[in-house]
C-alpha cells in the first residue's frame, strides 16, 4: 500500500471492533509485546457421528491451531508493539509480506488482546484480497478462543469461555455446507449436512426463486446471501419486488437495505415501488433502502418528501429518516 492504511472489522459476542490505521508509526522506545497466555481449545467433548463432517471439523481446529501458532511466532520474535489509534482503541499491525498482513485490537493500553486476524492478497497493491486464505480470531480476556471465522464469513466455530467448542460451521463446496453443536458439557447437540445454491452470481436465480417462494427463515436468507453477492444481484431483486407476494417483496427491498450504497443503480426502480407498491411494509423498507444508499439516492427526494407525509406513521418516519440522511450526509462528511 502506497499510504499505510488499515480498516478491519473484528465481530465477537455483543461487540463490535473496527479497526483502522492511517500512515501509523509507533512512538520511539516502544518495547514488544512479551507472550501472553494463549489457551487451546479443549478437546474433550463429544464428535459428530457422521465422518464427513468429522472430517471438516478436524481441518478446521487444525486451521486454528496454525493460526494461533502463526500468533506466538509474532509475539516471540518481538513484532508486536501495539499503539493508540485514530480511533482510540490499542491495536497492532504488522506486515508479514508483501501479500500478508496481520492485525490485532486490545483492551487497553496494558489490557489483554481481544482479537487478532490475517489478510492475504492476491496482488503487491493489496487491491485484492483472497478471504479464503485469511481468518479472525476473537478471545475471551484469559485467552480462551471465543470464536475463529476465516474470512469469507462462511467457516466459523465458537467456543465457550472455559474452552469447549460450542459450534461450528464449514462450507465444503458451493452446494453443501456442515454445521453442528454442542452442549456446555461437551455432549453432542446436533449436526447437519445442508445444501443450498452457490453463494455467487452462478446461484442467483436459485437465490432469488427462494426470495419468491420460500418460508421467512429460506427468504431471509436469500436477502442475506443476495446482498453480498452484489450489483448483479440488483435484476433478480427488483424482479421480486415487482410481482413477488407481500412476504417477497419486503424481503426484497431487504437485499436493498443491506447493500446500501451498492444499491444505487437502483433507485428509479426504488423510487417507483415506493409510490406504487400496495404494501406500507414494504414501502417502509424502501424508504430505509434509500436513505442507506445516501446522496447518490438524490434523485429519490421528491418522493421520499410525498411519503414523509403518508398516513402511515412507519412509512412517514422512515421516508423523513432518509431524506436526513440523503441531504445531510454530504455536510458531516465535509472537512
Amino acid at each position: 500500500m502506497t499510504e499505510k492504511h488499515l480498516a478491519t472489522t473484528i465481530v465477537s459476542a455483543g461487540a463490535i471492533f473496527v479497526v483502522t490505521a492511517a500512515a501509523f508509526v509507533p512512538w520511539k522506545g516502544v518495547k514488544a509485546e512479551p507472550l501472553p497466555q494463549i489457551a487451546e481449545p479443549q478437546q474433550n467433548f463429544e464428535r459428530p457421528k457422521t465422518p464427513a463432517i468429522n472430517q471438516a471439523l478436524d481441518k478446521r481446529l487444525g486451521a486454528l491451531s496454525k493460526a494461533q501458532a502463526e500468533l506466538r511466532t509474532l509475539y516471540t520474535e518481538g513484532r508486536v508493539k501495539r499503539f493508540l489509534g485514530i480511533q482510540g482503541m490499542w491495536q497492532a499491525h504488522i506486515e508479514s509480506t508483501q501479500n500478508e498482513e496481520y492485525y490485532m485490537v486490545f483492551e487497553s493500553k496494558t489490557g489483554p488482546m481481544l482479537g487478532f486476524g490475517k489478510r492475504v492478497y492476491t496482488d503487491k497493491s493489496r487491491q485484492h484480497e483472497s478471504r479464503d486464505l485469511g481468518y479472525e480470531i476473537n478471545y475471551y480476556s484469559d485467552g480462551n478462543v471465543k470464536d475463529y471465522t476465516r474470512r469469507t464469513l462462511r467457516d466459523g466455530m465458537s467456543f465457550y469461555p472455559h474452552g469447549r467448542l460450542e459450534s461450528f460451521s464449514a462450507e465444503i463446496d458451493e452446494r453443501t455446507s456442515y454445521s453442528a453443536s454442542w452442549n456446555d458439557d461437551g455432549k453432542l447437540r446436533g449436526e447437519a449436512a445442508s445444501l443450498h445454491p452457490p453463494r455467487n452470481e452462478k446461484g442467483l436465480s436459485e437465490w432469488e426463486n427462494a426470495l419468491r417462494h420460500g418460508d421467512f427463515q429460506t427468504r431471509s436468507e436469500a436477502a442475506g446471501e443476495m446482498a453480498r453477492i452484489g450489483p448483479a444481484s440488483i435484476p433478480y431483486a427488483l424482479s421480486v419486488l415487482k410481482d413477488g407476494d407481500d412476504g417477497a417483496r419486503e424481503q426484497a427491498a431487504t437485499v436493498f437495505i443491506l447493500m446500501k450504497e451498492g444499491a444505487a443503480p437502483s433507485v428509479p426502480d426504488l423510487v417507483r415501488c415506493l409510490r406504487e407498491d400496495k404494501s406500507a411494509r414494504v414501502r417502509t423498507s424502501i424508504a430505509r433502502s434509500l436513505g442507506l444508499i445516501g446522496p447518490a439516492a438524490g434523485s429519490a427526494i421528491p418522493a421520499l418528501e410525498e411519503a414523509a407525509t403518508n398516513a402511515n406513521p412507519d412509512v412517514a418516519k422512515a421516508a423523513k429518516s432518509a431524506l436526513d440522511h440523503i441531504q445531510q450526509l454530504p455536510a458531516k462528511q465535509a472537512p
